[in-house]
């Protein structure tokens, strides 16, 4: 694979050729109709080839001065990218009347100068006029990605903030649920020491992900409910529904945790009885639906109130997707709630 940089001058290549190439055509077809209007007549093809002669250059000028505004803009703290685009703008200038010279004995019927310099004092004006034009839009061009990679920046930064929070929260929660079982029960302590340390080791696995797959979610979240298992035994049950295709698709780390969270300390754990989580996963057209049901007490005050693992979701949700999300906590169908996250279906790798 080409280095980003590399791709980057590759790709502004093909928009310049593109650019030029469609200016060249217009500019041909404007000549034509001009003649035709005062009666002489000349090929669409000879007039094309003398446009394209004279066009082409400005190919790799676009180029230079795209390059030019990438590593030395103006405005920046540097002061001296003022003398070093003031360089570029003569070495541009020179570079196009070199090969405005090599190229005239091919530049057709209707550029007949006299002398090479003719020629170029009659193209010197509108050629640093257009080299000046092409540098605004290079600036453009450049300013404009700076802001997007900032904004990505902060977007991640603000993600870093959001995911270091839910991280103490929740193995705050799951050694305070240790720490009550070392007295009474040793060995299941233990157990849950060693299906924490699991947890802990695929979380950090995914540590700096804007977006990990589903799976490596999953596999976080089995473990937790290994902890939970451990505390409530056969009070807990847990019945998966996750589609294959769904497994792939990228979601926030630990997006489900607080959810698993919200519906065993409200819903299951206040009862005496035995208890239900359904996790469902599955796609639906562009969107990838997520579901944490449980058959417990319902929306009670307590889980109507987001604490910091609900409220984080919602801000990364938002953080992450803006408007093109879905995250709902209802009553469930038969007795307690139902939190579901719908976000657009993709896959890959998102750093």
């Amino acid at each position: 694979m080409l280095p980003p940089r590399l791709r980057l001058y590759l790709l502004w290549t093909l928009v310049a050729t593109a650019w030029w190439t469609a200016f060249t055509w217009v500019s041909a077809l404007r000549t034509q109709q001009t003649l035709r209007v005062s009666g002489d007549f000349a090929s669409t093809w000879d007039l094309l080839y003398g446009e394209l002669v004279v066009a082409l250059p400005w190919v790799p000028i676009t180029v230079f001065a795209l390059w030019l505004a990438d590593r030395f803009p103006l405005g920046g703290p540097r002061w001296w990218a003022i003398p070093v685009q003031l360089g570029g703008l003569v070495v541009a200038i020179a570079a196009r009347a070199a090969a405005l010279a090599a190229l005239k004995p091919k530049m057709g019927w209707w550029l007949d100068f006299a002398t090479t310099r003719e020629m170029l004092a009659y193209h010197l004006q509108t050629d640093v006029f257009t080299y000046v034009l092409i540098l605004a839009a290079a600036h453009a061009v450049y300013y404009a990605r700076a802001h997007r990679l900032r904004e990505r920046q902060l977007a991640r930064a603000e993600l870093a903030a959001l995911r270091a929070q839910l991280q103490p929260h929740f193995l705050f929660n799951a050694l305070n649920t240790i720490a009550a079982l070392v007295p009474e029960d040793p060995d299941k302590a233990d157990r849950m020491i060693i299906g924490l340390a699991g947890m802990l080791r695929r979380s950090l696995e995914s540590d700096g992900r804007l977006e990990v797959p589903l799976r490596t979610e999953l596999e976080v979240l089995a473990s937790y409910l290994d902890i939970e298992q451990a505390r409530f035994e056969d009070r807990l049950k847990v019945a998966w529904q996750v589609e294959p295709e769904a497994r792939s698709a990228l979601v926030p780390p630990l997006v489900l945790q607080p959810l698993v969270e919200n519906a065993i300390r409200h819903g299951l754990s206040p009862r005496a009885a035995a208890g239900t989580l359904w996790l469902t996963a599955g796609r639906q057209g562009d969107w990838l639906k997520l579901s944490v049901a449980d058959d417990g007490l319902g929306l009670t005050h307590g889980a109507l109130r987001d604490g910091i693992g609900l409220a984080n979701t919602r801000a990364r949700l938002r953080q992450l997707y803006g408007d093109r999300h879905e995250f709902t906590i209802a009553p469930r169908d038969g007795g307690g709630v139902d939190a579901t996250i719908s976000v657009p279906y993709r896959t890959g790798d998102r750093r």
